[in-house]
């Protein structure tokens, strides 16, 4: 019932009906007077229908070590057999004869013999190749009894007379292979109940012995009943604290002793009433042996005694110092930033003041200077203008519409960044083609080409997508401007798995080796009396793409034009129109 080896168990069953068939054998001898048969055939058929359940019995067997086995079931099994092997020699008579008088042994008797020799073996084949269940003695024991069993297995293949040299030197080989079966299930397990009944617990007990003696975490048993004192604590608590196994032990009050004085009361409350509903983890600084602190992450589990008392604390101490002071740089850092945010905030508000200031208080003189221009270029004050007057008049109204146009690009740049997203679905295929006609009329005697993709669609806020595209558009618009048949394409392709729009003229293009400068604010690669602008507007398509989770990027070439690429966040787009080949609509504005 203790064991979970089945072995001995399924043999002790076998060997009962092993018995019994033996008995038989032996009340079957000739001037024994029991049966009506009083030949030696009786006695051998018996004895070989004992032999062939014994060697079957202990061929199956070792299929039983560590299996789940129904005694009942086996039980019924040998009945069974043990049954038919009687009714087939004293009912029915068909079992094969095995002794002949005069002649000796038949055929079928020494091919018996021989058979159940090999299945005693390959049961100690097979009891050996699992040598591992057993006691070392138990399996020494085993070998010698299915050795000798063996042995007597053979001698029984060479006698002619029963009562010959052959058969006795079987039938004691046979007693000697029982007695060291005796020897390994019956002694062994009365006397050292312990290395057979519980040999697998004692080597599990060893094995999570050594897994705690080389824990990394601080182990321990404290007993509260009948007196407080440490039952076990793992060799790692010297390494963690500074202080020994054997100190614990010697001194129950070291773990009040060792708690960090701000964190005794943790200690105090569990000991005191450990069957309050304490979490059954918590963090406790500890004072080392050297007197740093360190703090202790601990898993506390609770056994009782038999009157349902608290009687000893199992756990498991952690030392977290590390992940401690992490978490408290983690918290300083997250106040500090907390702080910064609050100060970008409050940065950001007077920013806000500073754009309502440059909207109202900056516009006003500038229309106010720009509306005394015009009035003195006007027919009553411009007669008493000369030529050169009246340039500086123009030069300063003209600067003055500049500087107007300055303060809407800085405006429109710094809101860009508050301006809340508001993701739908967005055309860009038709918002290229408003833009293009918008510029189209403004200068409708240029010679311009368009070639706009169709179905080209995204998720984004149409209003900052639209300021993208009439950023890019309307650059290609403008640097294209010297050419006499001026091309601009919009289009979409993939790449890497990624969706990229793109915007392609042939105008003036630019330096490549100063691609790093496009995006900077307020900086231009081309002069002012070149080509107008501020330097703002690829800045701030760079910061709309980067609120969309996109890249931009450039390439160009001196005179032969630039391409414009950009993509959004992954998932962001509409990945059914993106395809290598798409439909195009080509626009021609000639004048």
């Amino acid at each position: 019932r203790f064991m979970d080896n089945n072995y001995f168990l399924f043999i002790g069953i076998a060997c009962l009906f092993v018995g019994l068939l033996d008995l038989l054998h032996a009340l079957a001898y000739k001037n024994m007077g029991v049966f009506h048969r009083n030949d030696a055939n009786l006695a051998t058929q018996l004895w070989v229908s004992a032999r062939y359940l014994q060697s079957v019995s202990f061929f199956l067997a070792p299929f039983f070590i560590k299996r789940k086995m129904k005694a009942e079931a086996v039980v019924a099994g040998c009945a069974a057999v043990t049954a038919l092997f009687i009714a087939a020699i004293f009912t029915w008579g068909i079992f094969p004869e095995c002794f002949v008088e005069g002649a000796g042994l038949t055929r079928f008797k020494i091919i018996s013999e021989y058979l159940i020799a090999l299945l005693l073996l390959g049961s100690l084949a097979f009891v050996r190749a699992r040598r591992q269940a057993f006691d070392p003695e138990v399996i020494r024991l085993l070998t010698s009894s299915l050795a000798l069993l063996s042995a007597s297995e053979l001698a029984f293949t060479l006698y002619t007379d029963v009562f010959g040299v052959s058969n006795m030197v079987g039938h004691l080989l046979k007693v000697f292979g029982f007695f060291f079966m005796y020897k390994a299930v019956i002694e062994i397990g009365l006397t050292r109940p312990y290395d057979l009944l519980f040999r697998e617990l004692a080597k599990s007990e060893e094995k999570f012995r050594l897994l705690a003696e080389n824990a990394q975490d601080i182990i321990y048993r404290f007993r509260l009943l009948p007196v407080p004192c440490f039952e076990y604590v793992s060799p790692s608590v010297t390494r963690i604290t500074g202080y020994t196994p054997e100190e614990h032990y010697a001194d129950p009050e070291l773990a009040l002793k060792m708690v960090h004085p701000d964190d005794r009361h943790l200690l105090k409350e569990m000991n005191l009433s450990p069957e309050s509903a304490r979490p059954r983890q918590f963090y406790m600084r500890w004072l080392r042996k050297d007197g740093r602190i360190l703090w202790t992450e601990q898993h506390n589990k609770l056994t009782y005694n038999a009157e349902g008392k608290v009687a000893s604390i199992m756990g498991i101490a952690r030392d977290v110092t590390d992940r401690k002071e992490s978490e408290e740089k983690i918290e300083i850092l997250n106040t500090e930033l907390a702080a910064r945010a609050s100060e970008l905030e409050a940065l950001n508000t007077e920013l806000e003041a500073f754009n309502y200031s440059v909207s109202h208080d900056l516009r006003a003189p500038l229309s106010n200077i720009s509306g005394s221009c015009e009035v003195l270029l006007m027919d009553v004050y411009a007669e008493a203008l000369d030529d050169q007057g009246k340039y500086f008049v123009r030069s300063i109204h003209g600067q003055t519409k500049r500087m107007n146009h300055l303060i809407d690009a800085m405006l429109n740049f710094s809101r860009v960044n508050r301006q809340e997203l508001c993701r739908v679905e967005v055309d860009l295929s038709n918002m290229a083609l408003a833009i293009s006609v918008e510029l189209k009329m403004k200068q409708p005697d240029r010679r311009v080409s368009f070639t706009i993709a169709e179905g080209a669609k995204c998720y984004g806020d149409p209003v900052l997508l639209r300021t993208v595209l009439h950023n890019l558009i309307g650059n290609a618009w403008k640097y294209t401007g010297k050419q006499e048949s001026a091309e601009i394409e919009f289009g979409m392709t993939n790449a890497e798995g990624k969706t990229v729009f793109y915007v392609r003229d042939n105008g003036a293009g630019f330096d490549a080796a100063q691609v790093h400068k496009l995006f900077r604010p307020f900086h231009r690669l081309h002069a002012s009396s070149e080509f107008e602008g501020f330097g703002v507007g690829l800045a701030t398509v760079q910061r709309i793409i980067h609120r969309h989770g996109g890249q931009i990027a450039a390439e160009g070439e001196v005179g032969k034009g630039a391409t414009f690429s950009f993509t959004l966040q992954a998932g962001k787009t509409v990945p059914a129109q993106a395809t290598e080949t798409m439909r195009v609509r080509a626009i021609h504005l000639n004048p």
